[in-house]
Parts: structure tokens; C-alpha cells; sequence
């Protein structure tokens, strides 16, 4: 597989590097060197979902495996959200810990406008990293919710990690005051405008605001 790989032979030391993994699943060299050439040198996320795969069946309990799948398809252009949700849930299922798998999961749900599915798992990772994205989508999903007060919280909490996102600055402008206890203002303070949130609902319908929040 090293050698066809050097001769740029990339089918043919695929096939090697799968039959090496076959035959010791658990044999650390292979599958690091497996990953890293898929990875790094060849740019083919066909060969990476093969591989993945495979080592998902040889250790169903690995959830890594599981992971790098679901990224790969919640990464993909255009999105494979169903599939997404699939393996980051199998990934979740096995490991609750690693923050970067409840915040792919909710926003895979939000792609797919599963927006309750969506806020149970964004939350969930909000518990594990304080993340400027994270309670930006919060606060759009209470908003979307009718829910203003914890829209605030959530959109307040985003401008103190990242003033500079032009999302959070649009629904979210902080009174002017000397205090550092900020209150929810009132529905119809200029602080917070209902007839803007109604705008980012029209946008979540026409532009699919989840999967594509920086171009729109």
C-alpha cells in the first residue's frame, strides 16, 4: 500500500491498506497510516467514508468511527443532513463528552427544521463549552419560539463571547447604562424587535439559515 501510494496509485493502495485493516483491526500503525494518507493526501471523501465504515464494523463500539462520519456529511456540499444525524447520534450514544458531536447534532436537526431536536442537543452542548455559535442558535431558536426573555439571555451571553457577529449585533443591542446587570427589555424596546425576528424566520424558510448562515 506504501509503495502504490508513492506511485500515486491511489485505488490500488486503497485496496492494500483495506485488506491490512481487515486482517488486524486492531493494529494501530495500519489504521493510523490508513487515516492519514486518506486524510491528508488525498482528497476523495469517498475513499474516507469507506474506510470509516469499515472500521465502524470491525469496532462497533469505537466512536470515533462514527464521528468522522457524521462530520463528513454534515461538512458536505451540499449537506447530507439524515445521514449526519445518523452517525453523530450513534457517535453521542457512546460518547457524551466531546462538545463538537451535540453541537453537529443540533445543528444537523436544524438543517433538517427539527428545531425542538435542535435545541436539545445545542443545549447540551451548551453544558459542556461556553460557545459564542452555540448561544447565538439558542437565542434564534427561542426567538423563533416566541420566547424573547431567553432569546436575550442566550443572544447576550453570544455579543459578551463574539461582539463582532453581525447576527448577534442585529437582534441583540445592549442598553445604555453603567450598570453590569443587564435586564431583559421589553418586547417593544428598540433593544430587541419582533418585526426582525419575524425576518430571520422568513429567512430560515427561504435560505435554509442553518446550512448556510454566512452566505445569507
Amino acid at each position: 500500500a506504501t509503495v502504490f501510494f508513492f506511485f500515486y496509485q491511489y485505488n490500488t493502495m486503497f485496496k492494500y491498506y483495506k485488506q491490512a485493516l481487515h486482517s488486524n483491526p486492531l493494529n494501530r500503525d495500519v489504521w493510523n497510516n490508513t487515516v492519514f494518507v486518506l486524510t491528508y493526501n488525498i482528497d476523495n471523501p469517498e475513499y474516507e467514508k469507506a474506510i470509516w465504515r469499515d472500521y465502524a464494523e470491525l469496532s462497533p463500539d469505537y466512536y470515533e468511527s462514527y464521528y468522522q462520519l457524521g462530520e463528513i456529511y454534515y461538512s458536505a456540499n451540499p449537506k447530507q443532513n439524515d445521514s449526519a444525524v445518523y452517525y453523530l447520534s450513534k457517535a453521542y450514544s457512546l460518547n457524551t463528552s466531546k462538545f463538537e458531536i451535540p453541537f453537529h447534532l443540533g445543528m444537523s436537526y436544524g438543517n433538517l427544521d427539527d428545531f425542538t431536536k435542535a435545541k436539545e442537543y445545542l443545549l447540551k452542548a451548551d453544558a459542556l463549552k461556553d460557545d459564542a455559535e452555540v448561544k447565538k442558535f439558542l437565542g434564534i431558536i427561542y426567538g423563533t419560539e416566541g420566547n424573547p426573555a431567553e432569546a436575550y439571555k442566550y443572544f447576550s451571553k453570544s455579543a459578551q463571547l463574539n461582539p463582532n457577529d453581525p447576527i448577534v449585533q442585529q437582534f441583540f443591542k445592549p442598553p445604555q447604562t453603567t450598570s453590569n446587570n443587564l435586564k431583559p427589555p421589553k418586547t417593544t424596546s428598540n433593544n430587541f424587535k419582533p418585526h426582525q425576528l419575524k425576518r430571520l424566520i422568513i429567512g430560515l424558510a427561504c435560505c435554509r439559515f442553518f446550512s448556510s448562515l454566512p452566505a445569507c
